[in-house]
């Protein structure tokens, strides 16, 4: 008898030590849980969304390149801002192939390094007045006390640059704020890869260094050929002698163009708000915020467009090339020849852009244009890309004859 009580005895205690064990392990467990910060939900759905980004990056690697637009002095632009609806433009995915592989679309921010030949010491440039500004940068006046970059790389260009008592006269550009660092930064790069031509505005140095990031470029005191055109007095002397200077003004605005097509680049925004003049009445080409490689020439969603100087692929198709720039050279010529005018002025937007697509659009030509002029204009405006000139064609058009424009009959 005493042997079943002390066996019931310890079956009792094994069985307090079992639950007392189990208690204890449930209280660890507890413990540890109260010391572990519980996630937000919203935080959780940010790391999953962070981390479904990670895995979108990856993928992406495979996909077309594609850049990051910074539509730049967007505030001198008197056209529309347009953007193409889904009816209005097809995507076309373009990949871009290299050494057997696809490249990523985003390309890597460029860096600042130091021993880059086109860097300026910011000590050498004196800043002054504010001379313009867009939506994501404004332009300064400065000048430069010592030999620019651009000298220092090609040593041939010294003539074409003066001097003014030991002093550059340059347009400083600079960001409005920090978040357009990256796409100024990817707009030097551009600019490099573009190098000197005498019609276009080319950068002569830069400042990569984050905290003073700059583009210097050719200072053009006459300002833009628009501005110009619109604040003339017609009757006066200095108007007659822009007005003779028409036809070279066009010939080497074409030349510029045809230069950028051996660079495989499209300008996308070629108009007389877009072209600076010298004192001497030299045209340069400017604002390359909207150019792009031909091998990425589609539209991006949402892109905002120069709708009254867009060719009819660009918004039914959603394709750049040089030919879309060929349409608004032949805008361009508008402009000049109506003394600034606004290419159809009070069409509504939605309206215009389906007469575009259709080639229902036809501007008005004013009735002394030179008739070789008249003539360029109407082939620019072909609603086939392919029947339009090259700006190779233009500009021999175009030198082909030194007479005076009034003499000029034939095309």
């Amino acid at each position: 008898m005493k042997n079943w009580f002390w066996i019931l005895i310890g079956a009792i205690g094994a069985v307090l030590f079992i639950v007392l064990v189990i208690v204890a392990i449930v209280l660890i467990v507890k413990v540890r849980r109260r010391k572990v910060k519980p996630v937000h939900p919203l935080k959780r759905s940010t790391a999953r969304k962070e981390a479904s980004q990670r895995s979108t990056a990856q993928q992406t690697a495979v996909d077309a390149t594609r850049e990051t637009q910074d539509i730049d002095d967007m505030e001198s632009l008197s056209g529309s801002l347009y953007s193409p609806q889904p009816w209005k433009s097809r995507r076309i995915q373009i990949r871009k192939i290299v050494d057997g592989k696809v490249e990523k679309g985003e390309p890597e921010t460029p860096k600042w390094n130091i021993s880059d030949p086109w860097q300026i010491d910011p000590s050498d440039l004196r800043i002054s007045s504010r001379i313009g500004r867009g939506d994501s940068s404004e332009v300064f006046f400065g000048e430069f006390s010592e030999k620019l970059p651009l000298l220092k790389i090609n040593s041939s260009l010294e003539n074409k640059f003066e001097l003014i008592n030991n002093i550059y006269q340059v347009a400083v550009k600079m960001p409005v704020d920090s978040a357009k660092n990256k796409a100024f930064l990817k707009e030097i790069e551009f600019m490099k890869e573009i190098g000197y031509h005498e019609n276009l505005l080319s950068m002569v140095g830069c400042s990569s260094e984050p905290k003073s990031l700059m583009i210097l470029t050719e200072f053009c005191g006459q300002g833009n050929l628009q501005k110009l055109l619109r604040g003339s007095d017609k009757q006066s002397r200095e108007f007659m002698i822009l007005k003779l200077h028409f036809m070279t003004i066009a010939r080497q605005i074409a030349d510029a163009l045809a230069y950028l097509v051996t660079k495989k680049i499209v300008h996308r925004d070629v108009a007389a708000r877009n072209v600076l003049l010298t004192k001497k009445k030299k045209p340069k080409l400017c604002d390359f915020g909207m150019s792009r490689h031909i091998d990425d020439f589609t539209v991006r969603e949402n892109e905002r467009l120069p709708l009254q100087w867009i060719a009819p692929e660009v918004l039914e198709f959603g394709v750049f090339s040089e030919k879309s720039d060929v349409w608004s050279f032949g805008i361009l010529l508008w402009e000049m020849y109506t003394i600034g005018g606004q290419p159809h002025a009070g069409v509504e937007e939605t309206k215009l852009a389906h007469l575009i697509i259709k080639g229902n659009v036809a501007l008005e030509i004013p009735e002394d244009t030179p008739e070789m002029m008249h003539q360029l204009m109407l082939t620019c405006w072909k609603p086939s890309s392919k029947e339009r000139p090259t700006f190779e064609a233009i500009a021999q058009i175009l030198s082909s004859s030194s007479a005076p424009e009034k003499l000029l009959s034939h095309f």
